[in-house]
């Protein structure tokens, strides 16, 4: 498990590094939990593992999402289990986004709160690529627009897959910050996201072929 306490964090009950690191099956709160560094830490450790999972939803602040470990309860932090043995897992995710609207650079935020995004409040930004939609397409982003986090900033351009899509939580039409389910720091180049069954799809059966 992880706890988070303030801005640092301890770990309990990870099994020690094997010659078969395994995979890890990992589900985490995404206002609690650093998931940059618990992957450093992974790739420290257990240098032959493979991480794959999701962030807990339902929760629109710290302290409402739930994750449970055996008969504990928490609200925060990351729990996993670990598969090893004579089993071969190969994960295929299907993000099913499509980019819409410009891209930006982070330039003001705290923890999980975007308040800048090119230097402009990080809701007018939203707002603009929400009216770059088609009108057919606005009634579909009320409920599935996400932000996409570029995962390598040293790549020249960026395509579907490029980017490490989180959910956004929720505005703050007085600051203009908008919250998303991940930490963010400022330098990171981040782009709208629309998600769709047709993306959806197209990026499956690409995965799969």
């Amino acid at each position: 498990s992880f706890s988070p306490t303030q801005d640092q964090f301890h770990l309990t009950g990870w099994p020690d590094p094997g010659i078969d690191d395994g995979t890890f099956l990992l589900v985490a709160d995404p206002f609690t939990t650093p998931i940059q560094a618990i992957l450093g830490i992974l790739d420290d450790r257990y240098p032959g593992a493979m991480a794959i999972g999701g962030l807990a939803g339902g929760g629109q602040e710290v302290g409402m999402n739930r994750l449970v470990l055996n008969d504990q309860v928490f609200d925060g932090g990351l729990v996993g289990v670990r598969l090893s043995g004579a089993i071969d897992i190969r994960p295929v995710i299907s993000q099913g986004c499509r980019m819409i609207g410009e891209r930006f650079v982070v330039t003001k935020a705290e923890r999980n709160l975007i308040h800048e995004l090119g230097g402009e409040p990080a809701l007018d930004r939203l707002q603009e690529a929400f009216d770059s939609l088609p009108d057919g397409a606005k009634q579909k982003a009320n409920r599935a627009l996400h932000l996409g986090i570029v995962i390598d900033e040293q790549r020249n351009r960026f395509e579907r897959g490029d980017f490490l899509i989180r959910n956004l939580l929720g505005a703050d039409r007085t600051t203009g910050a908008v919250a998303i389910g991940e930490m963010v720091q400022e330098g990171q180049t981040v782009q709208f996201q629309l998600r769709d069954a047709a993306s959806a799809s197209d990026e499956f059966n690409s995965l799969l072929e």
